[in-house]
Parts: structure tokens; sequence; C-alpha cells
């Protein structure tokens, strides 16, 4: 999250929420959360991708799964370095995620709003597709 990128995803809510409301206080804490939350949300959708697509890069720098296999085999720690790497990238996306929801303050009405919106995007239910949650990926494409 501190290597860099565009922040789009907070930018536009942010300026969305100036443009219709009439709140005196540019900097209101509800809103910078829910803005942080975006990002955390999108850094824990680029840490999965990365795994899932087995990057070696973003940005072009070396990917979270890639560095800390680059981290065990310098410790000369037992075990897989690759798989090190993978588990302790899926660990830090899901925290990402874990952060997002945290900072989504349930208790707020935009905050609400907010994940209301996020969930329909997200659950498939929503949708009305019926995928699997459990069992084995590959059965889905099947």
């Amino acid at each position: 999250m501190l290597r860099g990128g565009k922040r789009l995803r907070p930018a536009f809510a942010y300026w969305g929420w100036r443009a219709i409301t009439h709140d005196p206080d540019p900097w209101n804490p509800e809103v910078l959360r829910v803005c942080a939350a975006l990002e955390l949300l999108h850094t824990c959708a680029l840490i999965h991708d990365d795994v899932i697509d087995s990057s070696a890069t973003r940005r072009g720098e070396p990917t979270i799964h890639v560095e800390f296999a680059a981290l065990h085999r310098e410790n000369g720690w037992s075990g897989s370095p690759e798989q090190f790497g993978i588990s302790a990238a899926i660990l830090l996306g899901d925290l990402a995620l874990t952060w997002a929801d945290g900072h989504g303050g349930r208790r707020t009405a935009l905050a609400r709003s907010a994940r209301a919106g996020a969930w329909c995007l997200v659950d498939p239910a929503q949708r009305g597709a019926r995928w699997p949650i459990s069992g084995h990926p590959v059965r889905i494409f099947r």
C-alpha cells in the first residue's frame, strides 16, 4: 500500500462525497475512514490477485509473496520458500480485508450504506449466482 499507486477509489469516493455534501468539515473523519477502507479493500484484492496470477512484480517492485519467499531463503528457514511466500501473502491480504471492514465504521449511516452497496457487489446470492463456497474451485469450471 505504501509503494505508490493512484488511490483512485478513495479519491473518487472523497470527491463524490464533497460534491454532494454541505459538511463544513472537509476532513470529516467518518468519510476518511470509509475512503481508507476502500483502499484497504483494493490492497487485499491486489495481493490475492498477484498470488492467483503468480505475478512476480507489481508497479516495478517484487510482489508480497515473492518478497516473503526471498525472506524465507535469506534466513534459511525450513520448508518451501514459495509456499511460505504464498501463505504470508494470503494472510496479509486477509488482514487488509479485516482492516477495511474495521475502518468502515459499522456504526455510522455513511458506513452502513457503503457496506450495503459493497455487499451487493460481492455477495453472489445478490447477483443470482449460485457458485459453491466450499470444496475445490476446479469444480466451478467443469
